[in-house]
């Protein structure tokens, strides 16, 4: 055994146990093989790259490293070379290695250390990873080969014996008897793992021949009539044309390649592409663009401002100022000099390329970037822009627990507010060089679009969306997807406007159009279907909504999947129509269901699980129970007011439920500040006939006339008159929100002594809830309790007890006999009754 000066008696010992027992006859053992993926049968060989490996690794203490973009199939050739070696050289020791992470490397050495018996030895203790080490060293054990899977970063593992950190390339010893292959997206860390430039073979898109012989493989008996047309629709990358066949196969009958191309016509079909036939490109460019940002954050802002351009020819003056934060009108100049470092650009160029992520083109004044790196940049540049509330992307889990710019951001709006510093930037440039009808132009002003309105700017948003929409009817036609996209989100924004009218109206002709083009199991249409049905809903068309939205849920279960953030959605939506009518158990069980599902599938913390959790909150208040609701929703405002912001309209709603759950619970004056504080901030931010900011001011009134004096009864009547004037004027005389604050009109009238005409308003109000409502539907019997209440207190007795019975048998059924309506509509029956009795006695009294 050769000496190692200084290692000292007990090292040496262990070294000696090892050798001693290794060259023992009783413990060799045959080579082991533990690579953790079988050989894909329908792999497809491209050209001479494996042979380029072996060449490479056939040298004494060889090594080779295939570097390019997530999806190009790196680790699929190295799967192959590896089931090729153990085939070819059965004696040679097969090692494979995940190196995404410090935990995953020291876990592939344990798995090492106990293949080749190094844990197997009685009563040992050893240091894993530099006995390991030492026996890959020793050539007494013959030859092995380690793949070394996605190492990106130069990661270390801590050792045991001194806590040291050793690096990944002092863990792979050059020694003859042994091959290392790396694969990774870094080309900067592969090289300092393989030494040489040479060793370096970078790897892209396959061939068009190659790919359709890989679509073909892996459709099997279907036919492939487009093959061509597809794999090139999905540049040749591997991942994608494997996942497009997976999802081509899943449907069946329902989906074939000339369908499936028909999905992807337009830019914005293209992004969506991300999400069905290659999710795995998706997400490995959402965590590429992560660790970039983590790492050097003015890289990954000018990836996403470089996205923005003609993927094969962005000139490298219309990005070079891309960090100045100076949006006057007078900086929109091209040709002005800036103070800027120079470096910084450069550095920033030289992250992007080691990734892979773009490239120099010979003229050296322009970038070239593969194009569906394009849409994996958008697509993530998107996911931060808005909440997607049809889902589209929203399963990009956890984005501010998982993302470190989300973190350092803090704040949803803060994160929109930078993206849209971006997006506004790549705008302005994009229309003087380019023009208003190019794609890429088109492209950015719909993005744009989407943050304004997620930012709760619907005027801005409004405008912008008009003008893009008009300019995609002159340049795409009126019934090109993409044109359908911006008429569905500009009907949205009319909708969260409080415009329902005409929101119903565009998402109607939008839902025809989408049907014809799209087909009606289309993901798109499903959207549209969702959002025309929550209009309707907004209008208090109840019926048809739940009958919509039923529809809409059972198709997409049947596309998309139940745990789809788009089913989820509309799983959400139709829980809230259920509950407007009175249908609270089912209301209830449906958003429990879909609260479960979103806290999987998107995060706690993302906008979608929060709307849900506030729906809940609200359906419990509407069961009675209080204290439920008010700490589900106190838990919503805090997580809404981090992720979205204090001035976000959806932060509002919640505010404002939370006021009323306060409110039914008697604690008034927690409820009426918190009402004012969310009036001021909904006039300001919505407008003062929004209707959520019309909610609040009627919340606010009935605030002010439980207080009791005359004082807040006059403000209450006061308000709840202007309320209603500015109800009737934008939602309709006979919408249900119009209604309730006739009846809390009434209310408040009656309680000073105004009894003409708050009988004659509660008997109007009545009389169109039943016929726009039903008789049954709690918001009705809220009026049948009131009218019986009022006429109890003018002794008009007889017409009072049959209100009451039916109110008190409405609510048995509706809400249930313990819930606190239900309570005090028998107690005040039960008063009435008594008051009666002594009414009657004071007319006929008993000698």
């Amino acid at each position: 055994m050769p000496l190692i000066y200084g290692e000292g008696e007990e090292h040496a010992l262990s070294r000696l146990k090892e050798i001693a027992n290794i060259r023992d006859p009783q413990s060799l053992q045959t080579a082991s093989f533990n690579v953790p993926f079988r050989r894909d049968c329908d792999f497809v060989d491209r050209g001479d790259i494996l042979s380029r490996v072996d060449e490479r690794c056939s040298r004494p203490a060889g090594r080779a490293a295939l570097v390019g973009v997530g999806g190009f199939g790196k680790s699929q050739l190295a799967i192959e070379y590896a089931h090729r070696m153990r085939k070819q050289r059965p004696a040679t020791w097969v090692f494979w290695v995940h190196a995404s992470n410090s935990a995953r490397l020291e876990q592939a050495f344990s798995d090492i250390a106990e293949r080749v018996g190094l844990c197997s030895q009685p009563g040992a203790a050893i240091d894993t990873v530099p006995a390991v080490c030492r026996w890959l060293s020793n050539e007494a054990n013959g030859r092995w080969l380690i793949i070394v899977d996605n190492v990106d970063d130069e990661i270390t593992i801590e050792s045991q014996e001194d806590g040291q950190s050793i690096p990944l390339a002092s863990l792979l010893p050059q020694s003859d008897h042994g091959a290392v292959v790396i694969t990774s997206r870094n080309a900067n860390v592969a090289r300092s793992l393989v030494g040489r430039q040479q060793d370096i073979i970078k790897i892209s898109a396959i061939s068009d021949s190659e790919a359709v012989e890989l679509l073909r493989n892996k459709l099997g008996d279907e036919p492939s009539e487009g093959a061509t047309q597809l794999v090139n629709a999905l540049d040749c990358i591997p991942l994608a044309i494997v996942q497009a066949a997976a999802y081509i196969n899943r449907l069946g009958q329902r989906m074939s390649i000339p369908k499936y191309l028909g999905q992807l016509k337009g830019v914005e079909g293209r992004v969506e592409l991300l999400q069905k036939a290659a999710p795995d490109i998706r997400r490995d460019g959402k965590a590429l663009n992560s660790h970039i940002r983590q790492q050097r954050p003015s890289a990954a802002d000018l990836l996403s401002f470089m996205s923005f351009f003609n993927p094969q020819s962005i000139p490298k003056f219309m990005i070079r100022h891309y960090t100045d934060n100076n949006n006057n009108e007078q900086d929109n100049s091209l040709e002005r000099q800036t103070n800027e470092d120079n470096n910084n650009f450069k550095e920033d160029v030289a992250v992007l390329r080691a990734f892979s992520l773009v490239n120099t083109k010979q003229c050296k004044d322009e970038f070239k970037m593969h194009r569906l790196v394009q849409l994996a940049t958008r697509a993530f540049t998107q996911a931060m822009a808005h909440e997607f509330p049809d889902g589209e992307y929203a399963n990009w889990p956890k984005l501010e627990q998982k993302e470190p710019c989300i973190r350092e951001a803090n704040t949803w709006s803060l994160l929109l507010n930078n993206t849209e510093g971006i997006v506004s930037k790549a705008l302005r440039i994009q229309r003087q060089t380019l023009g208003s009808d190019a794609s890429s132009t088109l492209l950015s002003s719909s993005l744009l679009d989407y943050i304004m309105a997620d930012l709760g700017k619907y005027s801005e948003a409004k405008s912008m969306h008009r003008q893009t929409l008009a300019t995609k009817e002159k340049v795409l036609g009126v019934d090109h997807p993409d044109t359908l996209t911006t008429m569905n989100n500009l009907a949205l924004v009319l909708g969260r406007q409080g415009k329902y009218s005409e929101a119903e109206s565009m998402h109607r002709q939008t839902l025809a159009t989408s049907e014809k083009v799209l087909g009606v199991d289309h993901p798109d249409t499903l959207a549209t279907m969702n959002n025309l049905a929550e209009v309707l809903s907004s209008q208090g068309k109840y019926l048809e909504a739940e009958s919509m939205h039923r529809q809409t849920l059972a198709t997409k279960e049947k596309v998309l999947g139940v745990d789809h953030p788009s089913t989820l959605t509309t799983m959400n939506n139709l829980a809230e129509v259920l509950s407007s009518q009175g249908k609270y158990s089912e209301a209830k069980s449906m958003h429990r269901q879909t609260l479960a599902s979103s806290e999987k599938v998107l995060g706690v913390d993302h906008p979608s699980t929060l709307t849900t959790m506030n729906n809940l909150a609200e359906v419990l208040s509407s069961h009675g129970k209080y204290l439920e609701a008010e700490s589900m929703h106190r838990q919503t405002l805090a997580t809404k007011e981090k992720v979205l912001g204090v001035d976000h309209p959806s932060t509002l709603t919640t505010m404002n439920n939370l006021a009323e759950v306060l409110s039914s619970q008697g604690k008034y004056s927690e409820a009426k500040s918190m009402h004012r504080q969310t009036l001021a901030t909904s006039e300001k931010v919505l407008g003062v006939d929004h209707p959520s900011t019309l909610a609040t001011m009627n919340n606010l009134a009935e605030v002010l006339s439980s207080h009791g004096n005359q004082g807040k009864y006059l403000e209450a009547e006061s308000m709840h008159r202007q309320t209603l004037a500015t109800k009737e004027k934008v939602l309709g005389v006979d919408h249900p929100d119009t209604l309730t604050t006739m009846n809390n009109l009434a209310e408040v009238l009656s309680s000073q002594g105004k009894y003409s005409e708050a009988k004659s308003m509660h008997r109007q109000t009545l009389a169109t809830k039943e016929k726009v409502l039903g008789v049954d539907h709690p918001y009705t019997l809220t009026s049948v309790y009131c009218l019986a209440y009022h006429l109890a207190s003018r002794h008009r007795y007889d017409e009072s007890t049959a209100l009451y019975e039916r109110a008190c048998a409405g609510y048995n059924t509706t809400l249930g006999k313990d819930h606190p309506t239900t309570r005090a509509c028998h107690q005040h029956y039960a008063q009435m009754r008594m008051s009666q009795s002594r009414f009657l006695q004071t007319l006929h009294p008993i000698v």
